[in-house]
């Protein structure tokens, strides 16, 4: 079988309309056929009878198509394990409109193997997760999908936040389990689990021929429809209650910067983030070492342009824009890039990321006291 596309024979289709025959559901779930002459069953299948692999097709299918299992989560990445000693890997991590991690695992199976227990150890790992490293995950995911969006202004978008500096990720993680069909072992656990205030989704994804073409039918079993309601109502009443807190306790903190005899009063974290760096940059402290503080890529927070050291912004930008790391071109509105904010030493011309932010001014502390000599420290100024 070619990979990773389409298996040879089969198409799939979440809804077919036929102008002489209609297909329906009987509430054992069976689905049928419906002529002028006849009500005939509509034959089950497996994914395995149609050469359906469970990543290569089935996962990246869903991958482009996330609306079909759920309307409300947009996908950050796949065959996520960024995590240390664990080989696993999630599916598919995604992130709701309410901010909270989403952990979407998947099997082709009819009775779902012991996913339900994977997704456990799933969410627990990725709970630390921070809205930075998430943002840095997805950015490699769109490099490696050939899309230009910014990883940053796609979440942001999707999550209608107005705020785009000081960016919370939801406290809960949520599961959704994605499978041909449920054991009762699996179904049992995923219903006291939920009534222990845990949000885990069955949805079943029933395979069917008809007409050569591979059919299916989306449904979710838990919670049970009934349920749902009642649940859903509890359940945005809480998220509207931390939305509430979160828009009362964002971190509008302002910080007094000293370098040697230059004081740098009432800084955004933005302008801390720029001039901690700045300060270290002209005192000899080379990307390398501040790269040990900071998290992720140098090519993240620093743009490096080699050669003449004398480049102006214009030549600078120039230049800039037509060089790419893993994350795809750099875009320029989330540097520092004016005449006066670019540092030039011994030939090279950098530009400072302006995307610090709260969970940076512990990185920053760092290396202004691990390097003395650059005479720097901050704190926060009063309000």
């Amino acid at each position: 079988m070619a990979r990773p596309g389409r298996a040879p024979g089969w198409t799939l289709a979440y809804q077919t309309l036929c102008a002489n025959s209609v297909v329906w559901y009987t509430s054992k779930m069976s689905l049928f056929e419906l002529t002028e002459s006849a009500i005939t069953e509509i034959q089950r299948a497996t994914f395995e009878s149609f050469g359906v692999n469970e990543r290569y097709h089935l996962q990246r299918l869903l991958r482009d198509s996330i609306q079909v299992i759920d309307p409300d989560i947009y996908v950050i990445t796949e065959e996520f394990g960024e995590w240390e000693d664990a080989k696993r890997r999630i599916d598919l991590l995604c992130v709701d409109r309410d901010g909270n991690l989403v952990v979407v695992e998947l099997k082709r199976t009819e009775d779902g193997g012991h996913m339900e227990l994977q997704a456990l150890r799933y969410a627990a790992m990725v709970s630390t997760l921070t809205f930075e490293k998430l943002i840095e995950t997805h950015a490699e995911y769109l490099a490696k999908c050939n899309r230009s969006q910014d990883a940053r202004d796609a979440m942001i978008q999707f999550l209608d936040w107005e705020d785009k500096e000081d960016c919370v990720l939801g406290e809960d993680v949520r599961v959704i389990l994605v499978a041909a069909d449920f054991s009762k072992e699996i179904t049992t656990t995923v219903l006291w689990l939920n009534e222990r205030d845990l949000d885990i989704r069955c949805i079943r994804l029933r395979p069917y021929k008809w007409q050569e073409k591979l059919l299916l039918d989306v449904q979710q079993i838990l919670p049970l429809p009934e349920a749902s309601d009642y649940q859903v109502k509890v359940r945005e009443k809480a998220v509207e209650k931390r939305a509430a807190e979160r828009k009362f306790n964002f971190d509008f903190s302002k910080y007094d910067l000293t370098v040697g005899d230059q004081i740098h009063p009432r800084l955004t974290k933005r302008a801390l983030g720029f001039r901690v760096i700045q300060a270290a940059l002209i005192g000899g402290i080379k990307p390398e070492e501040l790269a040990a503080f900071i998290a992720g890529s140098i090519a993240s927070w620093l743009i490096t342009v080699d050669g003449n050291g004398t480049l102006s912004a214009e030549e600078f930008s120039a230049k800039a824009v037509q060089m790419s790391t893993k994350f795809g071109t750099y875009k320029l509105s989330r540097f520092f890039c004016d005449e006066k904010d670019l540092i030039r030493i011994s030939g090279r011309t950098y530009a400072i990321s302006n995307q610090w932010d709260l969970s940076n001014i512990p990185a920053l502390q760092k290396i202004t006291e691990a390097y003395p000599n650059l005479k720097a420290h901050f704190v926060k100024a009063e309000a």
